[in-house]
């Protein structure tokens, strides 16, 4: 009975214990609803300071050009997109996938897919062609600067 408590053997190990990275910043909104409405929308910030986190949302640029806010909107479309557009994710089918690794090369191809070769509609910029507007389609990719044209298919498959 007198050995000292770092000495003991007995019982469950702790689990080990996990820490997130230092520059890692997680926020959450909760809705709250009365008759399927929403009445109160609280947001916190999990992980990161409050005012890096803000400051990062903020700058963020809506469509209509007003400052960003910390929002579950983005990621939710981004979900519902990949759950669409790729079978592996969908719910209760057969398409699921059985191996991490062939499911990490399908999210790369459909990200590489949505960001190279589809064009975004809220990405478009207007040019005048003998005085009439006329829309120029854009991708994520060019919107960013990093190319200047709609990449084929064939060019996203042979890049190396």
């Amino acid at each position: 009975m007198g050995e000292a408590l770092s000495e003991r053997t007995e019982g469950r190990l702790p689990k080990p214990r996990r820490v997130p990275p230092p520059d890692l910043r997680y926020a959450q909104v909760h809705k709250e609803r009365q008759r399927g409405r929403v009445v109160k929308v609280t947001r916190s910030v999990i992980f990161g300071k409050r005012r890096a986190v803000e400051a990062q949302a903020a700058s963020l640029r809506r469509a209509n050009g007003k400052a960003g806010q910390i929002n579950t909107a983005y990621i939710e479309r981004d979900n519902l997109t990949l759950r669409q557009e790729l079978h592996r994710l969908a719910r209760k089918t057969l398409g699921f996938s059985k191996n991490r690794r062939e499911l990490q090369h399908a999210l790369d191809f459909i990200d590489a897919h949505d960001n190279f070769i589809k064009p975004h509609r809220a990405l478009r910029t207007k040019a005048f062609s003998k005085g009439n507007p006329v829309w120029i389609p854009r991708t994520p990719v060019m919107a960013a600067g990093i190319s200047h044209h709609i990449w084929t298919l064939e060019e996203l498959l042979c890049y190396k």
